[in-house]
């Protein structure tokens, strides 16, 4: 995933790390940003984030309400991992 995020920031991509659950996913989120010079973004609420998301070129998460949020704003949204909730929701809604 990082070799991806690293050729879209050299294409001029602006990656946004959005923090879903603060205990969980901050500290990840930051060495993430770190690594591939992205964005962390926190303590938004998800009517803010599906503003800001509308400006994504795709939204890429292990996150249910990341993705949700990315389908709300009328981005592609790419899932991460193999959680049944959210293969039942990219099922649903494709």
């Amino acid at each position: 995933v990082a070799s991806e995020l690293m050729r879209a920031r050299e294409r001029g991509i602006v990656i946004l790390f959005a923090v879903m659950c603060e205990r969980e996913d901050r500290r990840i989120s930051e060495e993430m940003a770190r690594a591939v010079g992205g964005v962390v973004l926190g303590g938004v609420c998800l009517a803010d984030l599906c503003a800001i998301l509308g400006y994504a070129e795709g939204v890429c998460s292990m996150r249910l309400h990341a993705l949700i949020a990315g389908s709300i704003a009328g981005c592609p949204i790419y899932p991460i991992g193999a959680d049944e909730k959210i293969l039942r929701y990219c099922r649903e809604i494709r």
